[in-house]
């Protein structure tokens, strides 16, 4: 069987997708952007990441910190999924850190 393994001491690199905005940062863990991944994703306090939709569905766990998806806040230990066709947009007062799988690419729709 094949495994991925990550190292605990890959950094987080700042994101540098269209659209997004200072203060938000990446650690892919497993796949590619352009297809199925699974990422870190780490938004600092006061971040609004931009709303972007889900062709193919999303899973989100938030790990640390608060955000709100579409006005429910979500904190630590919870889970959200959003179906195929979803388009939302992300606000984090706290600072947080989500696992995202996306089991195909999204896309920005605002900028």
């Amino acid at each position: 069987m094949l495994r991925t393994a990550v190292p605990s001491t890959r950094a987080f690199v700042p994101s540098k997708h269209r659209g997004d905005r200072p203060g938000i940062a990446r650690k892919l863990l497993r796949g590619s952007r352009d297809a199925e991944y699974t990422t870190l994703l780490r938004l600092e306090a006061g971040v609004r990441f931009p709303s972007y939709s889900h062709p193919a569905g999303e899973e989100l766990f938030v790990a640390d910190g608060r955000i709100r998806i579409e006005g429910t806040w979500y904190e630590a230990g919870c889970y959200s999924y959003s179906p195929p066709g979803a388009v939302h947009d992300v606000l984090c007062d706290t600072g947080a850190t989500m696992v995202i799988r996306m089991p195909g690419p999204g896309a920005i729709v605002e900028d």
